[in-house]
Parts: structure tokens; C-alpha cells; sequence
């Protein structure tokens, strides 16, 4: 075996999964072959000159079999394996990496636990590596590179699901919006449309261009943004794909971040499973954001000082009367927030204003000139129980914990600067009060304690 290992096997280029592998087949040709001869002789070591034999050998094994452990030590030194067993234990991702120079060279499972050499990663990489198993055929490298500092991933996928077949692009594939299933929680949407791929969670929207989407195989895309991976999608075994349309009609798809960190891919259905009215939901949303930054862009271009501005005048869907002027030196976004949290006259108008607590604020998108930003806190609700319906042998503590009760919201503010002050207007929920801004590279939150930051 060791035979045509070294011949055939150097060939093809086959290896063995771990580098202590060929070591061990080593030692176990020399236990048996020891076993057999001692077997052998086993009757006849009463003969002086058997044993004298069976000794001399034995030591010969025994120091062929020590060369073989320093061998393998030094062996395994430059070279480190990183094997990954599939969670059906049908197959095993195997990296070798050279410990100086940090390439790395993917092998694809061969003979029995031989590999096949199959691609050297593009980028050196760092001793950390990330190994991920998005489905049970696809597995997910995800490394940063000394030469450049960035993220980095590869994915390898085994097996083929089109029987060979030429498949499209992916994203033509996925039609329609992508939502939440059984175990995903954490509320992003995927959706393809004439400009991209959308994913949305709350009022966050990233938008990668299709010059930004690489395909991978048949079964993988990945989300780039400035050359750097951010997410990778993939089709599960359970996607059902239309012959005549090539669209995947029934199913579910893979979303995961690409992150050094802990990361949980998301099961996303496929649209036939996702409640009809969210897309819709989504472009009336869109259309509010555009109407409500039009609206303010206008004001503060006819009237850049807010000289004859008349606060509440500006209009969103849900929301009459909004819209104020804030006039500060400060160039504080949560600061500038706080003052327009106060002078909003819609929140002025709502009962026990003067009782709420502030507890974060969190910058959403923009910068200085134009942000929205997002405004938690809590506020007493009205009473539960009324003097009417109390019963009189209720506990007075119940009742009095009843009318402190309070309830967790959230608020957000689009605000521009003017000439000197600012205007800002509360965005409802049907309303992104983020459209047409950057979303930061980093998150931008602070805690408020009894009002103060």
C-alpha cells in the first residue's frame, strides 16, 4: 500500500487526510509484521539461536519504529491539517496549511482516507481559521490574510444536485422576498429585483449590485461589498427548482454573515412561505422614506434658517404634525437628537410625556449634515385597574405596580442641518427614515442614565 501510495498516488497527486497518517501506517506495517514472525517462531523459541534471532529483530523493529515517531514529528512541524467531518459523516472538508508562509491548499476527499489536492487558497492566511458547515455538501472557509488585513472566505461544496446540468446565475433563481423560518430569528429579508439583492431587517437595507454577487458552483452565492465577502447564501437540499422558470419555488435558503465571530446561518423560506403583503410593505416604506426626505430637503432649501417654518407641518402616513427646529451650536448627533426629542410636538402631545425615560440612542445612518437616528425609552402606561373595577381586597401594592407599569419603545428621527439650526421629523413604522443615506462601517450607540448620556 505504502508502494503505491508513492507512486501512483504522488501522480495524481493524493495525499494522506493528516501527515501523521502515513506514519501510522508505518508503524502498524512493523507491529505486524513483528506479530507475524514472532507467530511464526512462536514454537521454536526454546532453540538458543531462535531467540537469539527473535531479539535481535524485535530490536531492529523496535528502533525502525522509533525513527518512525521522530520522522513524523519532524514531518508534521511545517505542515498543519485542519479536517472537518460533515455533520452527515459522509465526507471531510481538509486544509494543510504551511506554518511559515500561511498558504493553504484545499484537498477533495479521494480512496479511503486518501485526499486529492484540489486548490491553493488565493490569500496567505492567519493561524486562525474558521470552519463552517452551511449544509450538509457545503462547507465555509472564512479567514483573514497577513498581506492584506481583510476578511476572507472560501467555500467548498461537494457532490452535484443538477446532475451536471448548466445552472444560471443564483440570484435569478430566487424571485421574490425570502423570509424568516422555524429557528431564524433574527428578522432579515432577502429580495431580488432589477437592481440587486436586497436584505432588510427593521430599517436597515443593504443593497449589493449583481456585479457584486459571485457564484460558487450551483448551490452558492456570495454578497461583496468593496472586494470584502459579507454574506453567503445558499440552496439547502429542500429547494424545488422549476424546470421551465429555473426560479426556486418551494424550499428553503441559507443567509450567513461572513465574520471571524460566532455566526448562525438563517433559514430563509422561499416566497410561497413568506406573508404576501411584505414586499409591498417594504416599497410603501421606501416611498415614505423618499416622500419625507424630499419634504425636509425642500424646507431647508427655501428656507435654510427656518425663519418662517412653522413646527408639525411636515406629514408622514401615520404621523400628523411632526417636524421641528432645533437651534444648537452643537455638532453632537445624540445631543442634537435629545433637543429634538423635546421639541417634537407630537411627543409633547402625548400623555405623560413629561414622565418618560430616554435609555438609548443609536445613530442609524448619516453623518452631521443628514442622519436618523433612533430613540428608545419607556413610558408609564395608562392605568389597568381603575377605581371602578378594583376589587377592594386587592393589594394595594398590586395596584400601585400596575399604574407604574411600563412599556419598552422605540422612536426614530430623520434630521438635516440648516443654516445654523436644524429640522428634524419623526419617521413612523411604515416610513425609512434612512433612505438616501450611508449606513456607518461601525454602530454608533450610547446608553442614557436619567437623561443623561
Amino acid at each position: 500500500m505504502q508502494l503505491l501510495y508513492m507512486t501512483v498516488g504522488k501522480a495524481y497527486h493524493m495525499v494522506y487526510m493528516a501527515e501523521w497518517m502515513e506514519y501510522a501506517v508505518n508503524g502498524i506495517c512493523l507491529l505486524l509484521l513483528w506479530g507475524g514472525l514472532f507467530s511464526l517462531l512462536y514454537n521454536r523459541k526454546s532453540d538458543p539461536k531462535i531467540r537469539r534471532g527473535i531479539l535481535l529483530f524485535s530490536i531492529c523493529l523496535a528502533g525502525l519504529f522509533l525513527g518512525n515517531i521522530v520522522l513524523c514529528i519532524r514531518c508534521m512541524g511545517p505542515v498543519r491539517d485542519i479536517i472537518s467531518i460533515s455533520p452527515n459523516l459522509r465526507t471531510a472538508m481538509v486544509l494543510k496549511q504551511d506554518r511559515e508562509t500561511g498558504k493553504v491548499v484545499a484537498y477533495r476527499p479521494g480512496i479511503l482516507w486518501f485526499v486529492q489536492e484540489s486548490e491553493t487558497f488565493p490569500y496567505t492566511a492567519d493561524k486562525k481559521i474558521k470552519i463552517q458547515w452551511l449544509e450538509k455538501d457545503v462547507c465555509a472557509v472564512t479567514y483573514t490574510s497577513p498581506e492584506d488585513g481583510n476578511i476572507h472566505q472560501y467555500v467548498m461544496t461537494y457532490g452535484a444536485r443538477d446532475k451536471g446540468d448548466i445552472s444560471p446565475p443564483m440570484y435569478s433563481r430566487l424571485d421574490g422576498v425570502w423570509g424568516p423560518k422555524d429557528q431564524n430569528t433574527d428578522g432579515w429579508y432577502l429580495r431580488t429585483d432589477e437592481d440587486g439583492v436586497h436584505l432588510k431587517k427593521d430599517r436597515r437595507n443593504l443593497i449589493y449590485r449583481y456585479d457584486d454577487c459571485v457564484q460558487l458552483g450551483s448551490l452558492v452565492m456570495m454578497l461583496y461589498e468593496n472586494g470584502t465577502p459579507q454574506w453567503t447564501v445558499v440552496l439547502k437540499k429542500d429547494c424545488i427548482i422549476d424546470k421551465d422558470t429555473n426560479l426556486v419555488t418551494k424550499g428553503t435558503i441559507s443567509l450567513c454573515q461572513v465574520s471571524m465571530e460566532e455566526t448562525m446561518p438563517q433559514n430563509l423560506a422561499a416566497p410561497a412561505f413568506v406573508f404576501e403583503g411584505i414586499s409591498t410593505m417594504w416599497e410603501r416604506m421606501d416611498e415614505n422614506g423618499i416622500q419625507l426626505k424630499e419634504q425636509m430637503q425642500k424646507i431647508i432649501q427655501e428656507d435654510p434658517k427656518l425663519d418662517v417654518f412653522v413646527p408639525g407641518s411636515i406629514n408622514t402616513p401615520l404621523t400628523d404634525g411632526t417636524g421641528c427646529k432645533i437651534v444648537t451650536d452643537s455638532t453632537d448627533i445624540f445631543q442634537i437628537g435629545l433637543l429634538a426629542n423635546q421639541a417634537d410636538p407630537m411627543q409633547r402631545q402625548f400623555t405623560g410625556y413629561s414622565e418618560v425615560q430616554i435609555t438609548s440612542m443609536e445613530l442609524l445612518a448619516g453623518d452631521i449634515n443628514d442622519f436618523c437616528l433612533e430613540i428608545s425609552y419607556i413610558y408609564p402606561e395608562s392605568e389597568r385597574l381603575s377605581n371602578n373595577n378594583t376589587d377592594e381586597t386587592s393589594d394595594k401594592g398590586d395596584q400601585e405596580a400596575s399604574k407604574n407599569y411600563k412599556n419598552l419603545r422605540t422612536f426614530e428621527y430623520r434630521i438635516m442641518k440648516g443654516d445654523g439650526v436644524y429640522l428634524a421629523a419623526a419617521a413612523d413604522h411604515l416610513t425609512d427614515g434612512t433612505m438616501g443615506l450611508e449606513y456607518p462601517d461601525t454602530k454608533q450607540r450610547i446608553e442614557v442614565t436619567n437623561g443623561e448620556e
